[in-house]
C-alpha cells in the first residue's frame, strides 16, 4: 500500500535535497568497537568513501554572524577535501566533520551536510545487503542540548511532552542513499533514509557500524513530494550516492509541531553539532 507525504520544506529552505523525517533503528543496527587502524576491508565489501575513493560535494550555510547568533561551538563546518587528516599514528587518513542540525525551525534546518557521489559506478539496491560505516565520535567537541534545556528555550511554543516525542538529547545521523533522474518510475527518485543513534558509551573510539538495508525506509521523491514503496518494486534501482546530515531523533523539528507559531514569530534557535571522524564507509554485498 501506498500512501504520500507533503515535505514540510522546499530546496530554497534547506538549500539543498533533504534528509527526511523518520525513526531511529539503530536496536537493529549493529555498533562494536573496531580496530580501524589495523582492519582491512574484504572482497565482498565496495568501499565507497575513503581517503582513496571521495568524490565528494556539500553545503553549508553557516556564516560567522549565523554561527554566534546561534552560539554554535565548532571552529570549522565546511565539509572539503581539507577534512582529512592524518590518523593511526599517520598510517591513515580519517574524515574529520562537523555537521549541525537546527532544533527549532525547519528554514536551512541541516546547516550543512555531505554527499559522496559514485560517477557511472552506481550500484543496485538490490545486491547490497547492508552499509557499514567507521566513525568516531568527538565526545568533548559534539553539542547535544540537554532536555531542559530544549524545553526552556522553546517554552510556551509547545509542551516538553511534545519535545521529548522528536528528540532525546542523542548522537543521530541522517543517512540517504538516492538515485537521480528518475530512472525506476515517473513518480521520482527511488530513495532510502535511515537515522542512526549512537549512545555516549560509545564516543571517543574507533567503532563499526553495520545497518541492513532492510532497516532503510523507502521512497519516491518528485517536486518535493514522497510516495513510500517497498524496496522490492524496484529491483533495478540504482544508488547514485550517500548524503549525510546531522538530524534530531524522528528527523523533525520544533515547527513541525506548532508551524502556526513560525508564521508570526521568530523564536530562539538551539542546534545539534555533530563532530566526528569517518573512516571508511562501504556497502556490503549479499
Amino acid at each position: 500500500m501506498k500512501f504520500k507525504l507533503q515535505l514540510l520544506f522546499l530546496i530554497g529552505v534547506l538549500g539543498i535535497s533533504s534528509c527526511k523525517d523518520s525513526k531511529p533503528t539503530d536496536q537493529k543496527s549493529g555498533i562494536k568497537e573496531a580496530d580501524w587502524c589495523s582492519l582491512e576491508m574484504h572482497k565482498d565489501q565496495k568501499v565507497v568513501f575513503s581517503s582513496t575513493a571521495s568524490n565528494l560535494s556539500s553545503w553549508n550555510h553557516i556564516t560567522d554572524s549565523l554561527q554566534m547568533g546561534y552560539g554554535l561551538k565548532g571552529v570549522n563546518f565546511d565539509v572539503d577535501s581539507s577534512n582529512w587528516s592524518k590518523s593511526c599514528q599517520g598510517l591513515r587518513s580519517s574524515f574529520e566533520v562537523n555537521l549541525v542540525k537546527k532544533i527549532g525551525d525547519w528554514n536551512q534546518q541541516h546547516l550543512n551536510g555531505m554527499e559522496m557521489f559514485y560517477g557511472d559506478s552506481l550500484i543496485k539496491y538490490s545486491s547490497i545487503s547492508s552499509i557499514q560505516l567507521f566513525l568516531k565520535i568527538d565526545g568533548e567537541e559534539t553539542v547535544l542540548p540537554k532536555m531542559d534545556e530544549v524545553a526552556q528555550i522553546f517554552d510556551g511554543i509547545v509542551t516538553a511532552d511534545q519535545i521529548g516525542a522528536i528528540e532525546t538529547s542523542k548522537f543521530n545521523l541522517g543517512i540517504t542513499l538516492f538515485e537521480s533522474g528518475g530512472t525506476v518510475s515517473d513518480k521520482g527518485d527511488f530513495n532510502a533514509f535511515h537515522i542512526l543513534e549512537i549512545d555516549p558509551v560509545h564516543f571517543d573510539k574507533w567503532i563499526e557500524v553495520n545497518i541492513p538495508l532492510g532497516d532503510f525506509k523507502y521512497y519516491l521523491e518528485k517536486n518535493y513530494n514522497e510516495t513510500f514503496v517497498k524496496p522490492g518494486e524496484f529491483p533495478s534501482a540504482k544508488i547514485k550516492g550517500i548524503r549525510l546530515c546531522a538530524e534530531t531523533h524522528t528527523g523533525q523539528v520544533i515547527r513541525n509541531l506548532n508551524s502556526e507559531f513560525y508564521e508570526s514569530n521568530t523564536p530562539e534557535e538551539l542546534c545539534k553539532e555533530l563532530s566526528f571522524s569517518i573512516g571508511a564507509i562501504a556497502f556490503n554485498y549479499k
